[in-house]
């Protein structure tokens, strides 16, 4: 089967795409648009702006992604070469943004998202410990403070 790039896989490809976003996975669109290899699980962080905040939210997520790239974080990181960067950003007003979350989204609200393989548990601790200054929380955490945001 060869693979479509257009042509009649663009029914299948917004309906892929407006699936939840904490359900990710690698697929590929043949002849009959199949999703093969479904797998991983997103790991996102929440931002509230305040007055003091200077930096717009696309360049927050540059920097917050140079951290997570240069942590144990990545160990179980899934990685998208043609993506341009490896953390997602999510605003209420983004055009990325599926539905369901812009609704959970208040003003000066944004969400900073990774995607991970699904054996991310073996090692919880590196997403999930505040005791680990390296963790995805504790980096979260000293992102907020040292960029005038508050961490929901």
């Amino acid at each position: 089967m060869s693979t479509q790039r257009y042509g009649h896989t663009s029914r299948a490809r917004t309906t892929i795409l407006s699936l939840k976003r904490n359900l990710l996975f690698n697929f590929t669109i043949t002849e009959k648009a199949e999703i093969t290899n479904m797998s991983g699980e997103g790991h996102h962080v929440s931002f509230r702006r305040t007055s003091k905040t200077r930096e717009s939210n696309e360049d927050l997520c540059k920097m917050f992604e140079r951290l997570i790239l240069a942590s144990p974080v990545t160990k179980h990181m899934k990685f998208y070469p043609r993506n341009v960067g490896q953390v997602t950003l999510y605003e209420k007003d983004g055009s990325n943004t599926p539905k369901w979350m812009k609704e959970r989204l208040e003003d000066g609200e944004f969400w900073l998202d990774i995607t991970t393989t699904e054996d991310w548990y073996e090692d919880a601790d590196i997403y999930e410990s505040e005791d680990r200054e390296d963790s995805f929380v504790s980096i979260a955490k000293n992102f907020a403070v040292n960029n005038n945001l508050e961490r929901l």
